[in-house]
Formats: C-alpha cells, sequence, structure tokens
C-alpha cells in the first residue's frame, strides 16, 4: 500500500478534529514536480545529476539552508571554475547573478577568489578560498516545498502541545488525586483494618507491573506501544486486580488510568504517522529532485520539536512523576544486605541505609566500614542517633504488612540467639521436635 492511502487510512481512524494536523502529504508531493520542472528549466539537472554521484570535495553543487525555522531559506551553491560565469548546459551569467532579485529577502550572491558581493539582502555562508567562482540560487518551487512542510509540521505540533496541555495533563492530575484518596490518610488505628490499605496493595501492584511493561519508553512504534499496553491489561485481568478492590474510587481510578494509556496510544499513532510523513516526502523530494534534504534538514530543523524524539517519552515521564510515585514501591525501600524492608532505618553518615537488625549484626562482626561505598567506620560510629524518623513514619504509612513481617523474623531470630546462649546448641532449622 503506497504512504499516502495509509495516510488517509490512519487519518480515518483518529479523532475527527486532529485530520485537518495531518501532513498534507499529496500536496507536497505535487510541489516536488514543481521543484523538478524548475531545475530543468534552470538549466541545472545535469549538475545536480552528475554531483550525486561525485563524492569528492570539489563538487560543483551544495545544498544548503540558510536562514532560520521559522524563515528557512533553501540554496544551491554552484561554483563554477576559473573566471568563465558561463556553463555549458547550465546556467547563464546573467540567470546566476540576477535569480530572484525582485524578492529582498533572498539570498544571490556571486563569489570570486574568497570575496563575494551580496546581492540580496539576508546574509549567506561565506564562501571557500579556491580559485572558485560561487554563486547561490534559491528556487521558487523548493522554498514553496519547504513552507508548506514547516507549516504542517508547526499546524501537528500546536495540537500535540494543545492535547498534552489540556488533555493529559488535567487527566493526570484528577488521576492523581484519586490515587492519592487511596494511598494517603490512614491513621495508626485503622490502618490494617480500612479496605483502603489493601487498595493501595493493589495499587502498588499495578504500578509494578506498568514500570515493568514500559508501555511507552523507548517505544519504537506504535504496534510496539500496543503490544505492550495489551500485555499489561492481560496482566492485570489474570491477576483480577480490577475484583479485588475494595473501594469504588479505586476501580474509578484505575478504569481512567487505562483510559489514559488507550489516548495516549491514539496520540501515539498521530505523532509518529506525521514523522513517517516528513521522512517519506524528504526521500521522495531527494529522489525526484537529486538533491539532498532529507539528511540537511532535519539536521538544520534539530532544534524544533517536531524532530525531538522526546515527545511520548515527555508524557510518559509526566505519568511516572505524577501517578506511579504516588505510592512508593517496595524495592526502592529495602536493606541491601537482607533484601526486606529496611524497618528502623539506619542512615550512616556516608548516607546509605540499612535495617537495624543488619547494623547490629555488622557491629558484632566487627565490619566497621560500609559494605556499599567503604566508607571508613560508618558501621562501627552508627548508634540510635542514625535512626531515619521521616523515613521510618513513610515505611510505617506505605508497608505496614512488610513491617509486620519483618518484626516477626527479627523476633525469630532474636529468639533463636536466646536458645542457643542458654543451651550452648547451635540451632541449624534441621532439628525435629521430640516429646519425649
Amino acid at each position: 500500500m503506497k504512504f499516502a492511502k495509509t495516510l488517509e487510512t490512519t487519518a480515518t481512524e483518529l479523532p475527527v478534529e486532529w485530520r485537518p494536523y495531518f501532513i498534507n502529504y499529496k500536496l507536497l508531493k505535487k510541489c516536488i514536480n514543481k521543484i523538478v520542472a524548475e531545475i530543468e528549466t534552470r538549466g541545472l539537472i545535469h549538475q545536480i545529476t552528475t554531483d550525486s554521484k561525485d563524492n569528492s570535495e570539489t563538487q560543483k553543487v551544495e545544498y544548503m539552508f540558510s536562514g532560520d525555522p521559522g524563515n528557512l531559506h533553501p540554496l544551491l551553491k554552484i561554483a563554477i571554475e576559473g573566471n568563465d560565469l558561463s556553463e555549458p548546459d547550465a546556467l547563464s551569467g546573467e540567470q546566476l547573478t540576477k535569480v530572484n532579485l525582485g524578492a529582498a529577502h533572498l539570498n544571490v550572491t556571486e563569489c570570486h577568489n574568497g570575496s563575494h558581493h551580496n546581492l540580496g539582502i539576508s546574509p549567506i555562508p561565506e564562501a571557500e578560498s579556491d580559485d572558485r567562482n560561487y554563486i547561490y540560487v534559491e528556487l521558487d518551487s523548493e522554498v514553496e516545498f519547504f513552507n508548506m512542510l514547516t507549516k504542517d509540521m508547526n499546524n501537528a505540533m500546536e495540537l500535540s502541545e494543545q492535547v498534552q496541555r489540556e488533555q493529559y495533563q488535567t487527566d493526570i492530575s484528577n488521576l492523581q488525586k484519586q490515587i492519592s484518596t487511596v494511598a494517603n490518610a490512614l491513621t495508626t488505628s485503622d490502618r490494617q483494618a480500612s479496605p483502603k490499605n489493601k487498595d493501595m496493595y493493589i495499587w502498588r501492584e499495578i504500578f509494578r507491573l506498568y514500570i515493568e511493561w514500559k508501555v511507552f519508553q523507548g517505544a519504537q512504534s506504535t504496534s510496539y506501544s500496543k503490544d505492550k499496553m495489551q500485555g499489561f491489561v492481560e496482566e492485570i485481568e489474570k491477576m483480577k486486580l480490577m475484583k479485588s478492590m475494595k473501594s469504588n474510587t479505586s476501580r474509578r481510578a484505575l478504569k481512567s488510568f487505562l483510559e489514559l494509556n488507550s489516548s495516549l496510544l491514539v496520540f501515539s499513532q498521530f505523532y509518529t504517522t506525521n514523522q513517517m510523513a516528513v521522512t517519506k516526502i524528504l526521500k521522495k523530494h531527494d529522489k525526484r529532485s537529486g538533491l539532498t534534504a532529507s539528511s540537511d534538514f532535519p539536521v538544520f530543523m534539530q532544534k524544533d520539536v517536531f524532530f525531538a524524539s522526546g515527545m511520548l517519552e515527555m508524557v510518559y515521564e509526566f505519568i511516572n512523576t505524577k501517578l506511579v510515585t504516588i505510592i512508593p514501591q517496595l524495592e526502592d525501600y529495602c536493606c541491601p544486605v537482607c533484601y526486606s524492608i529496611a524497618w528502623r532505618p539506619i542512615r550512616l553518615a556516608c548516607s546509605h541505609v540499612f535495617c537495624v537488625r543488619c547494623l547490629i549484626k555488622a557491629q558484632k562482626k566487627n565490619m566497621l566500614n560500609c559494605p556499599i561505598c567503604r566508607a571508613e567506620k560508618a558501621v562501627g560510629n552508627a548508634d540510635a542517633n542514625n535512626l531515619d524518623h521521616s523515613l521510618q513514619n513513610l515505611m510505617q504509612t506505605y508497608f505496614s504488612r512488610e513491617i509486620k513481617e519483618k518484626r516477626k523474623e527479627n523476633e525469630r531470630e532474636q529468639a533463636i540467639q536466646d536458645c542457643q546462649a542458654i543451651t550452648g546448641r547451635q540451632y541449624t532449622g534441621d532439628e525435629a521436635c521430640i516429646i519425649m
């Protein structure tokens, strides 16, 4: 299927109000025909086609862009050997020196032996110091083509920024409030009994899966993101996470979260299709004209947001910052020694955090340096004053189950040590219970 047809098909699958913001691929194709015709009319076809096969540093025609992204001018820099401004099968001297002089903003310059005389107003690239004359020619059809292309690109980006600003940021802010209602404001007395607490653990699992599947992160194509999204949704259904929720607020929030990601897939399709349209039309431009816009134009426009591949990543990062971080993940609060929650968190002088149990064990074994960064006596000098109270309060709020399990483990381990101290026997865990 030709790309123009693919573009039309894609447009019908997206919101109607977005269709005028697609790259006008068909009109740009017609403009390419004008470019080819103008190149032939001005007698440049021979130089361009010959030069495209010549990779040496003595090429006679160089394609370049002047100005800025808002006012760009595609130029042909033509080198003429010696003092003869007339070239067989090319442009006459009058053509070379008087191209487009009626338009004050265009660049037309004659250069000889390193000096140049501007016949237009805009500045032009400086000529090299050699024995050749240079002339800068601007094709009317080229200007028309790139004016049309940059206008379409700007329109597409305006819509993208509008959708991101008005829709996604609003939806994410609303979701942030809904999920925060589930995750926050649990007092010590009702933390275990509240159904919200159970939903908080469900949300933690949902966000863990979301991070694991990386729906939009590093996406190579829309189909890639769709497959990732499908896998994420299937995992939620398989684990019956929505059915396990006790709060209606949680169910509504999860539904909104999935809808948000689905709409992002639609936005991704719009964005990537337009990027592909620009790539395709530039390649077609080069194939027909013999010029090098497909490589030179993106470099000239590299600061333009349209060519910044991070648009979707920005939205994805916004989701991670505003939503995923609402409910902390256990992995971020584990002790690096025992890999369970760092309950009674002791922050060493080097800023590394360990659970109090592992710290006591290290001190008993005379391991005085930090096991992470080897900071001298960071473990040996730690005491009750190193307890991180703010981190401990956060753990109590978000990891009540894990703390309960850690306490049981600590109590069991302490009981074993006490028993060994009394009996003098080493406990291995393999002993069977014998009733006498």
